[in-house]
C-alpha cells in the first residue's frame, strides 16, 4: 500500500503548510469530447480575475504568499508556482486549454479558488510518495523532454523511489506520473502554504470530489495533511495502546507463569505485524527487509521481554495501576535525558533541568500520599 508522507525536513520549513488529498480509483479518463470542458475553463477565467486586482502583480495575495514561499528553499532560476502561472496566463488575455477530462476539471478549480492543484498516476508511483527538501540528483524527465534535470539539494520535491514527482513543490510534474487519458487510478492534490485558507481548501476539495465523482465515475476519497495531524496521531495511539497494555499487564492471571504468558503475547505480536507490513508495507519483500535488520532489532527483543515482565511482577507486588506509569515514566524521563547528553549529545538545556525537578517533586508527592 502506498503512502503519502510529508517530511520533516519539510514540515520545519512549512510548519503551517496544509495539502488536501484525493485518492480517485476506478475512473474512465477518455474523453467523449475533447472540448467539452472548455466552458468550465472559461467561466473559472473569469471568477479568477478577483486574485489579480492589485497594480503590482506580486502584491496579489495568491501571488505573495507563494512567491514567499519559493523563497524559502533553492529553486531554477525563474521558476513560479502553478497558481501564478494559470492566473499570469488569464490576466495577459490568454486562455487555458482543453488537455483531458481530468486535467481540466482541476485546473477549473485551481483557478475558482486560486490554489495550486495537481494529479499524477498513483499506479506509476515506486512506492511512496513523499513531499520532501530534495537530497540534489533525484531523475526527473518533464514533458516534451528526453533529458534528465535531476532536482537541486534543498529544493521542495514531490518524489519517489524513483526520482522527482514534481519539482520546485508544484511548478513542473514528472512525464512518468502524469495523467493521461489512460490513467484509471489518480492522486490529487490541493496546496496551501498556510492554514489561513482552510475552509476554502475543504470547499475546494469537495467540489473536486464531486466532479470527478460525477464525470468521471469511480471511487474518491479525501484526506487533508499537515503537521499536526502527522504529529497527533502517534501520540495518540501511543496513549491509547500503553493504557491497554496497562490493563493487559495487570490483568494476567496470577498463577501463570508470565514467560508462558509472554509466548503467547508474542506470537500474537509476530502476526499481527506480518498482516500489517502486508497492509501498510512498501513495495518491498520481508526478506529484503530482514537483509537490513542490526543488532537493535534483535536486542529489542530481549528488552521488550524485560519490560512486560517488569510491568507484570510490579503488579503482582502490589503496584498501582495509576501510579506505577507516572513513577516510571518519570524516571524514565530523567534516564532519557541524561542518554540523550552523553549518547546523543543533545543538549542539556534549563527546560530540561527543569523537568526533571518537576519529576522529582511529582515523584515525592506520590510516594507521600
Amino acid at each position: 500500500m502506498k503512502k503519502f508522507v510529508m517530511e520533516k525536513p519539510f514540515l520545519e520549513l512549512f510548519p503551517d503548510c496544509e495539502i488536501g488529498i484525493l485518492v480517485c480509483n476506478g475512473i474512465n479518463n477518455q474523453p467523449e469530447d475533447e472540448e467539452k470542458y472548455a466552458p468550465w475553463l472559461r467561466e473559472n477565467e473569469k471568477i479568477a480575475a478577483k486574485y489579480f486586482k492589485a497594480e503590482e502583480w506580486t502584491e496579489n495575495p495568491v501571488v505573495r504568499v507563494w512567491r514567499d514561499a519559493f523563497h524559502e528553499f533553492k529553486t531554477k532560476k525563474g521558476v513560479r508556482c502553478s497558481i501564478e502561472a494559470l492566473l499570469k496566463r488569464v490576466s495577459n488575455g490568454g486562455e487555458i486549454g482543453c488537455i483531458n477530462p481530468l486535467v481540466d476539471i482541476y485546473n477549473g478549480i485551481s483557478l475558482k479558488y486560486g490554489m495550486p492543484v495537481g494529479g499524477e498516476n498513483i499506479d506509476a508511483f515506486d512506492g511512496d510518495i513523499r513531499l520532501a527538501v530534495a537530497d540534489g540528483g533525484e531523475y526527473f524527465v518533464t514533458y516534451g523532454s528526453d533529458k534528465d534535470e535531476p532536482a537541486l539539494p534543498g529544493e521542495v520535491v514531490y518524489k519517489d523511489n524513483t526520482g522527482a514527482i514534481c519539482r520546485c513543490w508544484n511548478w513542473r510534474e514528472s512525464v512518468r506520473t502524469m495523467l493521461t487519458e489512460e490513467v484509471t487510478n489518480a492522486f490529487m492534490i490541493i496546496e496551501q502554504v498556510n492554514n489561513s485558507r482552510h475552509d476554502e481548501l475543504e470547499a475546494a476539495l469537495d467540489e473536486l470530489s464531486a466532479m470527478i465523482q460525477k464525470e468521471l465515475g469511480g471511487t474518491v476519497k479525501k484526506f487533508i495533511a499537515n503537521k499536526m495531524l502527522a504529529y497527533l496521531w502517534p501520540l495518540i495511539l501511543v496513549v491509547a495502546a500503553n493504557t491497554a497494555y496497562q490493563i493487559c499487564a495487570k490483568s494476567v492471571p496470577q498463577d501463570m507463569d508470565p514467560f508462558a504468558s509472554l509466548t503467547i503475547t508474542y506470537v500474537v505480536s509476530a502476526i499481527a505485524s506480518l498482516i500489517l507490513f502486508f497492509i501498510f508495507g512498501r513495495d518491498t519483500t520481508l526478506l529484503a527487509e530482514y537483509s537490513k535488520v542490526n543488532w537493535a532489532s534483535i536486542v529489542f527483543g530481549i528488552i521488550l521481554v524485560c519490560l512486560e515482565v517488569g510491568f507484570i511482577f510490579a503488579y503482582r507486588a502490589g503496584w498501582q495501576v495509576s501510579v506505577l506509569s507516572i513513577v516510571q515514566s518519570a524516571f524514565l524521563a530523567i534516564a532519557l535525558i541524561a542518554v540523550g547528553f552523553l549518547l546523543y549529545r543533545e543538549a542539556l538545556t534549563p527546560n530540561k533541568i527543569i523537568g526533571v525537578v518537576i519529576c522529582l517533586v511529582g515523584l515525592y508527592f506520590i510516594n507521600k500520599s
